[in-house]
C-alpha cells in the first residue's frame, strides 16, 4: 500500500483521500456556487425524447387540424390521430434508441474480439490516436503498453481488413451515420400513415387527408430531429465548459475523481494512477476523458451537422410514409370500394414495416425475424388504435 501511496504523489500531493481538500474546492456541491464557475445544463435523462416528441406532436396535430378545417371534415380524426401518433413517436424512439444501442452492444463485441486476438495492432491503433491527439509518442506508448510501429506486423494478423474476414470474427455492424434518423423517421412514417389510413377508413372520409398529413408530418419529423439534435450537441458542449472549468481550477480533485471511476470500472489503483498521470499533462485529453468515462458524453464530431440528420428523417418519412398512401393512387383505375383500397394498404403498409425491420437488423446485427416481427407488431398496434378510436367516437 506504501508503493501506492508515493506513486500518488504527484496528482494527490501524498494522500489517497477519494474527497478533494477544502483548499482545492471542497466537493462538486461547494464547486457549484463558486463565482465564475459555469452552469451546468440540465441533467435531464429523456430530453432529446421530450424535445423530439413534443415538436412532433405540436406541429403534427396543427398540421392535420388545418387539413381537417380545410376539408371540412369532422375533427374526430385529429384525436385518433393524437394518440395513434404518440403511439408511433413512443415506438419510433424505442426502436431507434435500441437500434442505436445494440448497435454499439454489437461494435464492442467486434473490439473485444480484436483486441483478444490482435492485441498489439489495436494497441498500435490507439497509439496512433493518441498521438495524432496531441500526446507524447512515450506517454501514448506508456498508457497502451504497445509499440512505435504504426503498421502491425503480418504475423499478428496483419490490418485490420485482412482480420475483417477472419474465421470467429463477429461481424461489424453497418455504419451507417445517419441510421437512427433513418429508423427514427422511417418507422414514424409507416405507423403514423397507416394509423391515419385506419381513421380515414373507419370515419369514412376522403384520403386526401393522407397525403396532407404525410408532408405536415415529415416537415414535423425533420424539424424535431434536427433541434433535438442541436439541443443534445449544445448540451454536451455546454457540459464540456463545465468539466473545463472543474480541471482548470480543481485540478487535483478532478484527478482523484478519475482515478476512482477507473479503480470503481476494475483497473488496479497503480494502473489507474499512471494512466491519469499521463492524461493530466494534455488537458484536452484529459477533458474528453472525463467526459466520456464519468458522464458518458462525447463532444460530437465538428464535421457533425444537425441540418443533415433532419434532412435524411424528412427524406426517410416521404419515402417509407409514401408507400402505404399509395396503394390509395394505384387501385384507383380498378375499384371505387374503399375497404378494398384500405385492404390494399395494410399489405403495402406491412410490406414496409417490414423491409425497415430488415435494415434494423441489419444496423443493430440482430435476428432477423425477430426485429421485423417486432417492427410489424408495433405499426398494427398503433394503426388498431387508431382505427377504435375513430370508430368508437363517430358512433
Amino acid at each position: 500500500m506504501q508503493g501506492v501511496a508515493v506513486k500518488a504523489v504527484p496528482i494527490t500531493g501524498g494522500e489517497y483521500a477519494w474527497l478533494p481538500r477544502e483548499e482545492d474546492g471542497g466537493s462538486r456541491r461547494s464547486e457549484d456556487v463558486e463565482e465564475g464557475r459555469p452552469k451546468e445544463p440540465w441533467k435531464g435523462e429523456y430530453g432529446k425524447s421530450i424535445m423530439y416528441g413534443g415538436l412532433d406532436a405540436i406541429i403534427t396535430c396543427f398540421s392535420l387540424i388545418s387539413s381537417i378545417s380545410a376539408s371540412k371534415h369532422s375533427s374526430v380524426l385529429g384525436f385518433a390521430n393524437l394518440v395513434a401518433d404518440g403511439i408511433s413517436m413512443g415506438l419510433g424512439d424505442f426502436v431507434s434508441s435500441r437500434t442505436e444501442k445494440d448497435a454499439a452492444s454489437k461494435e464492442r463485441t467486434v473490439t473485444k474480439w480484436d483486441v483478444t486476438n490482435h492485441s498489439r495492432s489495436q494497441q498500435q491503433e490507439l497509439i496512433q490516436k493518441y498521438h495524432q491527439l496531441g500526446m507524447n509518442i512515450d506517454d501514448a506508448t506508456t498508457i497502451t503498453g504497445g509499440e512505435y510501429a504504426w503498421l502491425p506486423r503480418e504475423e499478428d494478423g496483419g490490418s485490420r481488413r485482412s482480420e475483417d474476414v477472419e474465421e470467429g470474427r463477429p461481424k461489424e455492424p453497418w455504419k451507417g451515420e445517419y441510421g437512427k434518423s433513418i429508423m427514427y423517421g422511417g418507422l414514424d412514417a409507416i405507423i403514423t400513415c397507416f394509423s391515419l389510413i385506419s381513421s380515414i377508413s373507419a370515419s369514412k372520409h376522403s384520403s386526401v387527408l393522407g397525403f396532407a398529413n404525410l408532408v405536415a408530418d415529415g416537415i414535423s419529423m425533420g424539424l424535431g430531429d434536427f433541434v433535438s439534435s442541436r439541443t443534445e450537441k449544445d448540451a454536451a458542449s455546454k457540459e464540456r465548459t463545465v468539466t473545463k472549468w472543474d480541471v482548470t481550477n480543481h485540478s487535483r480533485s478532478q484527478q482523484q475523481e478519475l482515478i476512482q471511476k477507473y479503480h470503481q470500472l476494475g483497473m488496479n489503483i497503480d494502473d489507474a494512477t499512471t494512466v491519469v498521470e499521463i492524461f493530466a499533462k494534455y488537458r484536452d485529453i484529459l477533458i474528453d476523458e472525463k467526459m466520456m468515462v464519468e458522464k458518458g458524453m462525447s463532444l460530437p464530431d465538428g464535421d457533425e451537422k444537425p441540418w443533415k440528420n433532419a434532412l435524411f428523417t424528412f427524406g426517410a418519412f416521404l419515402m417509407f410514409g409514401s408507400i402505404p398512401l399509395l396503394s390509395f393512387l394505384v387501385l384507383i383505375p380498378f375499384t371505387d370500394s374503399d375497404l378494398v383500397k384500405f385492404i390494399g394498404a395494410c399489405a403495402m403498409a406491412i410490406l414496409a414495416m417490414a423491409a425497415l425491420g430488415i435494415a434494423r437488423a441489419k444496423i443493430a446485427g440482430q435476428n432477423y425475424v425477430l426485429s421485423v416481427a417486432i417492427t410489424v407488431c408495433n405499426g398494427v398496434v398503433a394503426a388498431a388504435a387508431a382505427y377504435g378510436i375513430t370508430w368508437m367516437l363517430r358512433n
